[in-house]
């Protein structure tokens, strides 16, 4: 589950990302805060299935918290390029043949 993120204000986005997983994220500890240049991604998986990429910024002109459905590939796509990884492949995309690995 994914307690460090901000849950936006709309009770039904609220209620979908309170239960979703977190995958994978390009969060780092640099010494003074986890964010890498003042963004960071987070893919998450909802209690449905949905793909969602999380977004987060520091810059006061861009909006902090941003949330986006994507698809089961894209969200493929995006785990293979995020740095760090919270779940297995297999266990993060059930719906996708592996026949190759």
């Amino acid at each position: 589950m994914l307690p460090l993120l901000p849950l936006p204000d709309n009770p039904q986005a609220r209620r979908h990302l309170q239960r979703a997983d977190l995958l994978a994220g390009d969060d780092y500890w640099d010494g003074s805060g986890w964010d890498r240049h003042g963004r960071n991604q987070f893919l998450l998986c909802a209690a449905d299935g949905c793909y969602i990429l999380h977004q987060r910024s520091r810059w006061p002109q861009e909006e902090d918290g941003r949330n986006e459905q994507i698809s089961a590939w894209e969200a493929r796509c995006l785990y293979e390029n995020l740095p760090h990884r919270r779940m297995a492949r297999r266990e993060a995309f059930p719906e996708l043949s592996w026949a190759n690995e």
